[in-house]
């Protein structure tokens, strides 16, 4: 699993952005090779690439119009995620989300995505509504002195027909290792919430920092959850009353060849090339366990949604 420090920074502009500069270079290469041998991405298997933006800054606004601009005739809710055929020969569709409900959104993103028509969900931290950020966050993050929305902005926005609203917990904490009434407040407390804000059902929950392991879904398949978003950017499917849905971590301020291999679906050898790494540390660390059994086994990260 990511660690805290790096979930929380995740105003970059790729999933690898945060490193450095070569191996940035490196994966868009392997991007670049990945599209060009996929018949220019008419072959690639993606179906729907699923975006997760954070704030969008007065700053950034134009080149987030750009991008929006891009994908806008194949955008698609998070309700129509299930209708997707998986045999489609082309470009996927793409479906954009935020985290965190920023009070920047709704000058800089929203009036745009509105404009050209392109769906849009937000994920709230329903006890963090009209304030900073109150969760783990670096100091230096990009959003650490960002507002959030307040409950009469988010039903505001939620009239809007394209766009609409799920939970990202009620404090933004990890759900692993939570005792089950903090779980249930996480679950079911943010939910009934936001419910009440916004007039309607809620349907969608984004984990907090990305992080899910086998035993945050059971709790979330009881609170009525049917869609699940995590920060790996692998596509869930699974069956059953939900899916898990990864999504590729995204910003205004990606490299214009960045996000056009994003938005074509050509990161999708990623998760594959995260599968080998888990394994790897996993071996690593087994030694260690072995001789010391203090030490807790891994959590098992997962790539699908099982009954």
């Amino acid at each position: 699993m990511r660690s805290v420090r790096r979930t929380t920074r995740l105003r970059s502009s790729a999933p690898y952005a945060k490193r450095d500069l070569l191996l940035r270079i490196v994966y868009l290469a392997m991007a670049s090779t990945w599209w060009f041998c996929s018949g220019f991405g008419l072959l690639i298997r993606t179906r729907v690439v699923t975006l997760c933006y954070h704030g969008v800054t007065d700053g950034e606004k134009d080149r987030f119009r750009w991008q929006m601009e891009l994908i806008a005739g194949r955008a698609i809710t998070t309700g129509d995620l299930d209708k997707v055929t998986t045999g489609a020969v082309g470009p996927p569709r793409v479906c954009v989300t935020f985290d965190d409900a920023f009070a920047n959104l709704l000058g800089n993103a929203l009036p745009v995505t509105t404009e050209l028509g392109i769906p849009a969900t937000v994920f709230a931290v329903t006890e963090n509504l009209g304030s900073r950020p109150r969760w783990q966050i670096a100091p230096d993050h990009p959003d650490a002195r960002e507002s959030t929305m307040t409950a009469d902005q988010i039903r505001a926005a939620a009239r809007n027909g394209l766009i609409t609203f799920g939970s990202h917990g009620a404090t933004h904490r990890p759900l692993a290792g939570l005792p089950a009434v903090d779980v249930e407040r996480e679950l079911v407390g943010s939910r009934e919430v936001l419910e009440e804000i916004v007039g309607g059902g809620v349907e969608d929950f984004a984990f907090p920092h990305g992080e899910c392991d086998a035993g945050s879904l059971e709790p979330l398949f009881d609170a009525g959850y049917r869609r699940l978003f995590t920060l790996d950017p692998s596509i869930g499917s699974g069956d059953g009353p939900c899916r898990l849905i990864g999504r590729m971590p995204m910003s205004p301020q990606a490299w214009e060849i960045e996000f056009r291999l994003t938005a074509a679906g050509a990161y999708e050898w990623l998760p594959h090339l995260r599968k080998v790494a888990r394994r790897i540390r996993a071996r690593r660390r087994r030694p260690a366990r072995a001789a010391d059994p203090e030490v807790p086994a891994m959590k098992t990260p997962v790539t699908g949604c099982r009954m």
